[in-house]
């Protein structure tokens, strides 16, 4: 007969420790729970919503929650962009003191410009940059299709005509490839 499993407790059992991992998706700020983070401006926020509000003008509490969602995809995004920017700053000026990176004649334009060259090359493949762009990817998905479902909403509201979303299946075989006739 087995025994009876022992019921533990996992997670963070004290209040400091419950608030490091609330805060824990707070290191790029872009799948945080929050939209604002203290180090934005709630001004800018609520400016940046006022405008979107402004821009769609919501008629029912459907538009309204599609409009908050755009609102919030684009924050992140934006927010992505100042974290990449960021990130990629750092990355440059870390590198520019590594040994390799240094040269006696700083007017010598060839390895300025392979150094220069070398170091896009390494934040370009720097993991942090990339799980950046894999989230800034994911948010973007989510801003567009935000909008374009309140843009279907507003133009069915205003009595156009609206097409279902089109879907598209695409499979890629493999063989030679298709040749295209030339005119």
């Amino acid at each position: 007969m087995p025994r009876p499993r022992k019921i533990t407790k996992h997670g963070p059992q004290t209040q400091a420790g419950i608030a490091r991992i609330r805060a824990a998706n707070t290191t790029h700020g872009i799948f945080s729970r929050e939209v604002l983070l203290e180090c934005e401006s709630a001004g800018d926020l609520d400016a940046f919503t006022a405008g979107l509000y402004r821009r769609f003008e919501p008629d029912d509490e459907y538009e309204c929650m599609l409009v908050d969602r755009v609102v919030d995809t684009a924050w992140r995004l934006a927010r992505g962009r100042r974290a990449e920017t960021a990130l990629a700053n750092n990355l440059y000026r870390e590198a520019l003191n590594w040994p390799e990176n240094q040269c006696d004649d700083e007017n010598d334009e060839e390895f300025i410009m392979l150094r220069h060259r070398v170091l896009i090359t390494r934040i370009a493949i720097n993991p942090g940059m990339e799980k950046l762009l894999r989230y800034e990817t994911t948010v973007e998905r989510q801003y567009y299709k935000a909008l374009n479902q309140l843009e279907r909403v507003q133009r069915s509201r205003q009595g156009d005509q609206v097409a279902p979303p089109a879907a598209l299946d695409i499979t890629v075989s493999e063989g030679p490839p298709l040749e295209l006739p030339v005119s």
